[in-house]
C-alpha cells in the first residue's frame, strides 16, 4: 500500500505544507500528482499556499520561484 500524499499531522499540516515552506516545486508537483489535497487548512487555518508566500515574503530571491509555487498551487 502507498503512503497518503495528503496525510496529517498533529498540527493539521500535510507534506505540501513542508514542501511549500521550503519552496519545493518539484515536490509539491509530485504531490499534486499523487492527488494529494493542497487547498486543506491546517488547525491555524494554514493553506500550503498561504506557507509558500509566507516564506517568500522575506525572501529576496527569484520571482520566478513565487510564479512557480503560485502556480502549482492554483492547479490543485
Amino acid at each position: 500500500s502507498m503512503a497518503d500524499p495528503s496525510a496529517l499531522d498533529y498540527t493539521g499540516r500535510s507534506p505540501a505544507h513542508y514542501a511549500a515552506r521550503v519552496g519545493q516545486v518539484a515536490t509539491l508537483q509530485a504531490l499534486t500528482e499523487s492527488r494529494a489535497t493542497l487547498q486543506a487548512a491546517a488547525n491555524d487555518g494554514a493553506t500550503p499556499a498561504s506557507v509558500a508566500l509566507a516564506a517568500l515574503e522575506g525572501d529576496t530571491g527569484t520571482p520566478s520561484a513565487e510564479a512557480k509555487l503560485a502556480s502549482v498551487t492554483e492547479r490543485a
